[in-house]
C-alpha cells in the first residue's frame, strides 16, 4: 500500500536525522504493524496513535504515555509549542514486534516499555483496538546488566526490535548499543548487555543518530552523521556474535558514491 510505503520511507529518513532533529517535537516514531495500521509515536501530545491507512489516516487507537493528572492547568496550550513538560514521556522512537506484549520506547533519557494485554498484530488482525486505550501500563526499563552511567543522560535515541522478537537494540550515541530481549522484558534479563561500545571494529563516531535489522537480520545497521555501519548478527553456525561480545563491522562513508 503506497502509505506504508510513505511510511517507511519516513523511517529509512528518519535514521539519518541529526541528534538536534531527532529529539524535535512531533510524531517522531513509526511502527508498521500491519499493511493497514501503524503505530505512532508522536512526542507534541505525549501518546502512542494507532493509525488506519485504509480509512484515511483515522486514529482507531491511543494511549497517553503520562498521567494528565499531573498536567498543569495550561498543558494543552503548550502543544505544538515544544515546550517540555516534566511528566512527560517525550518519545523519539518505537519498536515491538508480532509476538510482542510489550511496546518499547525511548526518550532522551530514558527507556520505557508499555505492557499490552495482547499483542498489537492480533489487535490489528481483530480490528480491535479498545483494550491498547483502556488495558496498556507504562514503566520506565533499565535492566540490571546496563550501566547507570548512562541512565537519563540525555544520549538515548533508537530503539529497534526484530519482527520475530529475536533480539532488540537501543542506541545511545556516545556510548554504543545496548541489547535486551523484547519476548521477555525482566529487569534482570540475561539477553540485557551493553554489545557495542564506540571504539569497537571501527565504530569511532561519537553521534549514532540510528539503528535498524536488515531484513534477513543477518546485520544490524547504524548511522551516524558520516557513516552507516554493518554489524554482524548472525555467524555462519546461525548465532549472533553479540551474544558473546564479538562485534564485526564493516563501513560505508554517507558521501560515497
Amino acid at each position: 500500500a503506497s502509505w506504508l510505503r510513505s511510511g517507511l520511507l519516513l523511517l529509512s529518513a528518519t535514521l539519518q536525522l541529526t541528534s538536534a532533529e531527532v529529539l524535535g517535537k512531533g510524531p517522531l516514531g513509526i511502527h508498521p504493524i500491519n499493511d493497514r495500521y501503524i503505530a505512532v509515536a508522536d512526542s507534541s501530545i505525549d501518546a502512542v496513535l494507532i493509525v488506519d491507512g485504509s480509512a484515511g489516516g483515522a486514529v482507531v487507537g491511543h494511549y497517553v504515555l503520562h498521567d494528565r493528572k499531573n498536567d498543569p492547568t495550561d498543558a494543552d496550550s503548550h502543544i505544538g509549542s515544544g515546550v517540555r513538560m516534566s511528566s512527560w514521556v517525550d518519545p523519539i522512537s518505537i519498536a515491538t514486534c508480532d509476538t510482542c506484549k510489550h511496546i518499547f520506547l525511548t526518550s532522551p533519557g530514558k527507556f520505557y516499555k508499555l505492557a499490552l494485554d495482547r499483542p498489537l498484530l492480533e489487535m490489528a488482525n481483530a480490528k480491535d483496538f479498545s483494550g491498547f486505550t483502556s488495558k496498556s501500563t507504562i514503566s520506565e526499563y533499565w535492566p540490571s546488566n546496563w550501566s547507570e552511567n548512562y541512565y537519563d543522560d540525555g544520549y538515548l535515541r533508537m530503539v529497534w526490535v526484530a519482527p520475530d522478537g529475536s533480539s532488540g537494540y537501543v542506541d545511545h550515541s556516545k556510548a554504543g548499543v545496548f541489547s535486551f530481549d523484547p519476548l521477555d522484558p525482566s529487569e534482570g534479563s540475561s539477553k540485557a548487555h551493553h554489545v557495542i561500545h564506540v571504539g569497537d571494529a571501527g565504530i569511532d563516531e561519537q553521534e549514532i543518530n540510528g539503528l535498524h535489522h536488515t531484513h534477513s537480520l543477518k546485520n544490524l545497521i547504524l548511522t551516524s552523521s558520516k557513516y552507516v555501519h554493518f554489524v554482524k548478527l548472525q555467524d555462519s553456525y546461525g548465532d549472533n556474535p553479540l551474544d558473546n561480545k564479538d562485534v564485526t563491522a564493516y563501513r560505508h562513508p554517507l558521501d560515497y558514491h
